[in-house]
């Protein structure tokens, strides 16, 4: 992280602050080396806890201790103090007009803050400044904060008197923010969270929370958080917005990514999932953000289920070789939307038990699965113009290397959808009507009016080498298509046809479902024309000797999209299911 200081907080003498020193001012406008009053500051004006009466908050006795680690915390957020300065006691006592023994004990409190450090023959210097330390220090108090607000939701102090204590912190910060004053910001900055913290009622938390406050002051006051005040400013009335809603179900690293700002950012969904080992526990999901100019938002997601690869490697890959100057519009990539299943290889995810695909639009307040569902309806999908929704058939099939979509029932929509699927450049595009689609991904965008398409590119639980070449082409062959890069898509395929084929899957007809549980023999690979009344296959009861095979057969003449996988199937499992050449006519009737 750059320590480099604005010109203003630039003139020191020596590496000691001594008798010399420039005048700083606290709160109010007052020198350091002035009589030393009451005045407002970040440790002084600490919000009350509930012990109020209507808007007065409860007044607190301020000492000459306290007076001492607001100047120091003053002279350092100002630039007068520098990370790793060394901090002689007796000139610093000359400097503040008080004597040692108020400001011995104030470096003592702030020691066991983290602000400044003690070492022999070294002396106390002030705390170093560091992108890690940063993010150490944001990690720990993202955690607290979420803890107060969730206390404080549920003690039901998010309503007009809590957001009112809030929203007057974010006028004071917007304020500072106008008048460029980084100290103050930094002041402003630290009473919102504050107040935040006191809002959730425990005071052990609060406690931990001050320590790292100050060291928060020093940064913010410094200019090292490289962000624009009035962007952290609108950031912290999306905090009071959200606080306000009660649903803190997922939360986006604080200060982590802006959707509205230009260039690339890289951050992580934290949605709480508390464990044994770990009760403030949370599961991160990565989250790349691509934005330029004017043009469409596009959200494309992998890992949806975890045991399908593709759809990871080839939007992580985007993500990683995007260029934002390339960029017109936006572009959200979730490669691993579904990180606990993703990491253990499995369709469900591990936590509770839940298809994320039949959970949307999901429950702020329901399971981990539902809360994630619930966070991508709620708060991505009103950003999107364009979904992609990568799939495969996982451990349960094969499929026939395709995109898909619903059937729509509005014309232009349904063209719209179709060229999309085109311009991917799948081999096939399948238009279906699913068994179970209502609670999809897929649906939801629907529902939101946006435009959405699917894909199936593999399958049988590893990963489709051509599968992998198709998901890759494809992504960036839709953002060619809808102007979000340049170029022309390549829809030409490896048997030499020139674009992609459009099928259908239109009833119940063209599926083939185990009529009970046992080990499953196909006939047929993925992408195999077959006929109807051809044996799809046979049905085996390998742990009864005497008992015979089924036959299992086709009910439908077409090529074979899915392909049944695991070996083992249970009763009403799909083990087959047939697609036909896409037909309007015959669509529109259904």
């Amino acid at each position: 992280m750059s320590t480099t200081h604005h010109a203003a907080r630039g003139r020191r003498r020596g590496k000691a602050l001594g008798a010399d020193a420039p005048r700083t001012t606290v709160g109010n406008d007052q020198p350091l080396d002035g009589p030393m009053t009451s005045v407002p500051s970040v440790a002084a004006d600490a919000v009350a806890d509930d012990a109020t009466n209507g808007d007065w908050q409860t007044v607190r006795p301020r000492t000459m201790v306290d007076h001492a680690v607001d100047a120091i915390m003053a002279g350092a957020a100002r630039g007068f103090i520098l990370p790793g300065d060394r901090i002689v006691e007796s000139e610093l006592a000359k400097v503040l007009g008080m004597s040692r023994v108020p400001i011995r004990e104030a470096l003592r409190i702030l020691e066991s803050q983290g602000v400044v450090t003690s070492a022999p023959y070294k002396g106390i210097r002030l705390m170093t400044v560091s992108r890690e330390r940063l993010d150490h220090v944001l990690e720990v108090r993202v955690s607290l904060e979420t803890i107060a607000a969730r206390r404080a939701m549920k003690a039901g102090r998010n309503g007009p008197a809590g957001i009112a204590r809030l929203s007057s912190d974010v006028a004071e910060l917007d304020l500072m923010a106008m008048r460029g004053d980084a100290y103050g910001f930094a002041n402003a900055d630290a009473a919102f969270h504050r107040t935040l913290c006191a809002l959730g009622g425990n005071e052990v938390l609060s406690t931990l929370w001050e320590s790292l406050a100050r060291q928060l002051t020093i940064i913010f006051g410094l200019s090292t958080l490289g962000k624009g005040m009035a962007e952290i400013v609108e950031e912290h009335r999306i905090l009071v917005s959200v606080f306000a809603s009660g649903e803190d179900h997922i939360l986006i690293q604080v200060g982590a990514v802006d959707f509205e700002r230009n260039g690339r950012q890289a951050a992580y969904l934290r949605a709480p999932q508390s464990r044994d080992t770990a009760g403030w526990g949370t599961v991160e999901i990565p989250l790349v953000v691509v934005k330029n100019g004017s043009g469409p938002t596009v959200l494309l997601t992998g890992g949806v289920h975890g045991d399908e690869f593709e759809g990871q490697i080839a939007i992580s890959r985007l993500a990683r070789e995007l260029d934002p100057g390339a960029v017109q519009g936006r572009v959200i990539m979730i490669s691993a939307l579904n990180v606990p299943a993703v990491l253990a290889n499995t369709r469900l995810s591990p936590i509770d038990g839940r298809d994320l695909n039949r959970c949307f639009p999901g429950n702020a307040r329901g399971t981990f699965s539902e809360m994630l569902a619930h966070y991508i309806d709620s708060v991505i999908l009103p950003l999107v113009d364009v979904a992609v929704d990568v799939h495969t058939g996982g451990h349960s099939a094969e499929a026939a290397l395709s995109t898909n979509m619903h059937y729509l029932p509005e014309a232009e929509a349904r063209r719209r959808t179709m060229a999309a699927a085109s311009a991917f450049g799948a081999p096939y595009n399948v238009v279906f009507w699913g068994v179970d689609e209502g609670a999809t991904l897929t649906s939801s965008a629907e529902r939101r009016g946006i435009l959405t398409v699917g894909t199936e590119i593999g399958g049988w639980g590893r990963v489709s080498v051509e599968g992998a070449r198709i998901g890759a082409r494809g992504v960036r062959n839709l953002l060619k298509h809808l102007g979000v890069i340049d170029g022309t898509p390549d829809t030409r395929q490896r048997d030499g046809s020139p674009a992609t084929r459009h099928m259908m899957v239109r009833d119940e007809g063209c599926y083939t479902f185990a009529p009970a549980g046992g080990v499953f023999e196909p006939q047929d690979l993925a992408g195999d024309n077959v006929r109807e009344g051809d044996v799809a296959g046979y049905l085996h009861f390998v742990e009864d000797v005497d008992h015979p095979p089924i036959e299992l057969r086709f009910r439908r003449s077409g090529v074979l999209w899915m392909a049944a996988g695991p070996g083992r199937v249970q009763r009403g499992d799909a083990v087959a299911v047939v697609m036909t050449d896409y037909d309007e006519a015959s669509a529109a009737a259904v």
